[in-house]
């Protein structure tokens, strides 16, 4: 644990099953791979590996090692004066060179987690930039965005919906329909070519 008051920061975890580096990524994919994923806004943050379908689960007994940056975000930007040491000293032809350490404004550069409510708002820009299309939206924005160096720009671009979900299930139901007319059919059409092959036996059996 980062320690109260403290979070993992974001990627910079580095980590290891049985010596074997694993690598983060933002969404376990559907596949077989040494990968994990981290729910930085997660309380406490959550560490997930895979299912065995979606990444790989880490053997039983293997020896899982993790190492990462701690923050305490904001409340790490510490006020002017605080910062009057250094961690190691500075050698130079093995001689320690004495240092007057000054920090006359507030340190900067750390921020909190991302709140929910900004998350929400991100969220759809965030999906777009990964040139993923969820929405129509998405498409519209992804397709409009597009520049090729000898086609050009798309002219005209609209997404939409071309069937309902009530649309799909009345096809469905049609086509199991159908099926099952069809399979029915074709029992019938067997069962009449067996008696006119039966029948065309036995007449030619009576020419005979």
């Amino acid at each position: 644990s980062p320690g109260d008051g403290r979070f993992v920061a974001q990627t910079t975890m580095e980590l290891t099953v049985a010596g074997a580096d694993w690598t983060e990524t933002e969404f376990l994919p559907y596949k077989q791979t040494d990968v994990y994923a981290i729910d930085y806004n997660a309380e406490p943050q959550m560490l997930r590996f895979g299912d065995g379908l979606a990444g790989n689960i880490p053997a039983a007994g293997n020896d899982i090692r993790a190492s990462y940056l701690s923050t305490a975000g904001k409340a790490g930007n510490v006020p002017a004066g605080t910062i009057v040491d250094v961690v190691r000293d500075l050698v130079v032809a093995f001689t320690s060179i004495e240092l007057l350490i000054e920090q006359p404004t507030r340190s900067s550069g750390g921020d909190d987690r991302e709140e929910l409510a900004k998350s929400k708002v991100m969220i759809p820009g965030y999906v777009a930039a990964r040139d993923v299309a969820v929405t129509a939206g998405d498409y519209y924005s992804l397709a409009n965005a597009f520049r090729d160096a000898v086609s050009g720009a798309v002219a005209v671009a609209h997404a939409f919906v071309t069937m309902s979900a009530a649309d799909d299930i009345t096809l469905q139901s049609l086509v199991t329909l159908i099926s099952d007319l069809v399979t029915g059919l074709a029992s019938d059409v067997a069962a009449e070519t067996a008696d006119i092959t039966a029948a065309e036996a036995a007449i030619a059996s009576e020419v005979v």
